[in-house]
């Protein structure tokens, strides 16, 4: 079969577009040549290497959008309509095998990406990176690399201040987090998945929560199609981030003595569920906790109880950017 040539795509495109303002009826000379042009068109995409790129992507997706767009109503997509729903099997089979083959080791793919093929599950939640707190004497820093060091900075001195440059890399690395854990960990029967942020320590803190930044990005590139087409992300995101509400403001954990940092009874009791739009009674739909830095558990353990007081704990999942990790004598 022929590979997707661009200039034919064009081509095609621009009929398209003269169909969709013209509204070309079936007996237009057009039609004959025209169904032949997209049967090609549709099934021309049989090499791997040259269907997945982000242009083609983007071409596929106009394509598909302005066929959806006139099929209502010009006849001639009535007569083609099993062809374009087998097109459109078939590219979503294909999208689908290639995002999960991007997770296998050595592939040629984005850094952000890279960098999930070592996210871990220890103590039942899933880490992106270990983080080496800047209190880390200089002495015994040489026990961590040059990388590891570099992205708790990155952690703590920017993203937790809202960088715009952090705020974009750990987002990427939070998305394709929860892309792979829905190819891999969820079933079939899973058909959306419900972000939480953890509450900050105050109601003022709360409102720049980082956290509930990226959530809110991660919403709108669900909603215009870049979870799906660069993320390889083909359920439903939910954008629960205020369903766990801190009543209560708690001290915050790096400002006092370790004496005085929050445990995890005083978060369970400074913490509630607050579910407005009634995402607990949803079905088919699981809940990632996620957090920027955890250090002693005990803020995500509290709210993954207090969440599983409302829904099963096999529907909740929790989920942090940076792990931490104390060096010793």
């Amino acid at each position: 079969m022929n590979k997707l040539n661009g200039n034919s795509f064009d081509l095609l495109k621009n009929n398209l577009e003269i169909i969709k303002l013209m509204k070309f009826i079936d007996e237009s000379p057009l039609n004959d040549k025209f169904k032949i042009q997209i049967k090609t068109f549709l099934f021309s995409i049989d090499d791997d290497n040259y269907v997945f790129n982000d242009s083609f992507l983007m071409s596929k997706l106009q394509l598909s959008n302005l066929i959806n767009i006139i099929k209502e109503t010009v006849s001639i997509f009535n007569i083609l309509s099993e062809d374009i729903n087998k097109f459109e099997k078939e590219l979503n089979y294909k999208i689908t095998h290639f995002y999960n083959k991007i997770y296998l080791p050595n592939s040629p793919i984005s850094d952000e990406v890279a960098k999930i093929n070592k996210i871990r599950y220890e103590d039942e939640i899933y880490y992106l990176h270990d983080y080496v707190p800047d209190s880390t004497p200089k002495d015994f820093l040489y026990k961590f690399s040059q990388e590891k060091q570099e992205t708790s900075h990155q952690i703590w001195n920017k993203y937790k201040k809202n960088d715009d440059e952090a705020i974009n890399r750990f987002t990427k690395e939070l998305m394709c987090a929860i892309s792979w854990i829905s190819n891999n960990k969820l079933g079939e029967d899973i058909k959306r998945i419900c972000l939480v942020s953890v509450p900050s320590s105050t109601h003022k803190r709360d409102v720049d929560s980082p956290i509930r930044k990226s959530i809110n990005i991660i919403e709108k590139w669900y909603e215009c199609g870049k979870a799906e087409f660069e993320f390889g992300f083909s359920k439903e995101i939910i954008n629960g981030g205020f369903l766990l509400y801190r009543f209560n403001d708690v001290k915050t954990g790096h400002k006092v003595p370790a004496y005085q940092r929050p445990k995890y009874n005083d978060h369970l009791n400074s913490i509630k569920v607050v579910d407005e739009n009634q995402l607990l009674n949803l079905d088919n739909i699981v809940f990632i906790i996620i957090d920027d830095i955890s250090t002693t558990k005990g803020i995500i353990r509290a709210c993954f109880d207090i969440l599983k007081e409302e829904i099963s704990e096999e529907n909740i999942i929790k989920l942090v950017i940076g792990k931490t990790v104390w060096w010793s004598r």
